[in-house]
């Protein structure tokens, strides 16, 4: 089996350069059968060959969860046979996947779960907490070593995933020593269970800098790019871009620095989340933000988010930034052709 692979600050797939432009669909492991594969299928309709989608549910959503707490973890079968619904329907379409651990936020439970569970202080306690670290470890175990119900292939010999992210949007509040040593510990771990496929941290992208004393750049978040990107056990170093107050022009100059910093240390750069807030200004905002992903050769970008109908026929929940296979932008169409242009050369 062929798994995808970092080679430099590129990602190859059997000798050859693998560029993709990518989406977000989070919701997959909660909805119907019908509109799973409706999602794949139009994403392949629009060229898109990497999809992220959330491999965690910590609580019940439309009936189904993968993980609750009764005196310890329980991990439920119902629940996991939708997620490996989610693999094969992909496997079918020649797409990949790839898939976060945790949820930094408490939408589908994430990190506020672990602390109701565990009774701790503060979320940040998660990172450290003995019994937390644990609990985190054992369910990635569960289910990096899962046997899918369908296809009869352990998730960590599934060549459909094409990483895993340790987390969405990572964040230890003040404390980057405590962040950055979980991460190493559970990259390492991940790696353990599973040497095949590519790790990521699956944070926002944030500096740990003396300049400029803004959020992006002075480590109040605690995590730290410029230090997770150096760790042996993370292949990739992953971006998110949300400008909020910031003038439409900071996205290039974000984009930049963290290709400049990956092409440092040698690893790939993937831009994995991004919007814009106001739409009749999108498609000018994304054609400039692409047009630098292009002059910097990043390793691949991912727009957030992708969405097709409910099973009622009305449109999955607009989030401030989702697109619809209608609706996605032609800055977005026009790269994704650009992109397939670039991949599958020998490297």
């Amino acid at each position: 089996m062929s798994y995808v692979q970092t080679n430099g600050a590129k990602f190859q797939l059997n000798g050859r350069k693998v560029r993709f432009t990518g989406t977000n669909s989070y919701y997959l492991g909660w909805v119907s059968r019908r509109m799973v594969d409706a999602t794949f299928d139009a994403a392949r309709d629009l060229g898109v060959e990497v999809l992220r989608t959330w491999a965690f549910l910590d609580e019940v959503k439309n009936g189904a969860v993968y993980q609750s707490w009764n005196n310890g973890p329980v991990y439920h079968e119902d629940g996991l046979a939708r997620l490996d619904y989610v693999l094969a329907s992909a496997r079918d379409r020649d797409i990949k996947l790839i898939l976060p651990l945790i949820n930094n936020w408490k939408d589908m439970g994430g990190i506020p779960a672990y602390q109701s569970w565990l009774g701790l202080q503060t979320p940040q306690q998660f990172y450290s907490d003995a019994k937390a670290r644990q609990t985190y470890i054992d369910w990635c175990r569960t289910l990096l070593t899962r046997v899918n119900t369908i296809t009869g292939i352990a998730y960590k010999d599934d060549p459909t995933i094409f990483a895993w992210e340790l987390t969405n949007e990572a964040r230890c509040d003040g404390d980057s020593p405590t962040i950055l040593r979980w991460v190493d510990d559970m990259s390492r771990a991940l790696k353990t269970i599973d040497p095949n496929h590519l790790v990521a941290v699956g944070d926002e992208g944030f500096f740990n800098r003396l300049w400029p004393m803004q959020e992006f750049y002075n480590g109040s978040h605690g995590s730290d790019f410029d230090q997770f990107i150096q760790l042996d056990a993370i292949d990739f170093g992953v971006m998110h871009l949300y400008p909020w107050e910031q003038a439409p022009t900071f996205g290039s100059k974000w984009i930049t620095q963290h290709a400049n910093a990956g092409a440092r240390w040698d690893k790939p750069v993937v831009l994995e989340e991004y919007g814009w807030v106001e739409p009749t200004a999108r498609n000018d905002v994304y054609a400039k933000w692409l047009e630098t992903v292009r002059e910097v050769d990043l390793a691949a970008d991912m727009f957030w988010m992708f969405a097709v109908a409910n099973d009622d026929g009305t449109p999955y929940y607009d989030d401030g930034y989702t697109f619809y296979p209608t609706t996605v932008p032609d800055a977005i169409r026009e790269h994704i052709r650009w992109s397939a242009s670039r991949s599958s050369e020998l490297l």
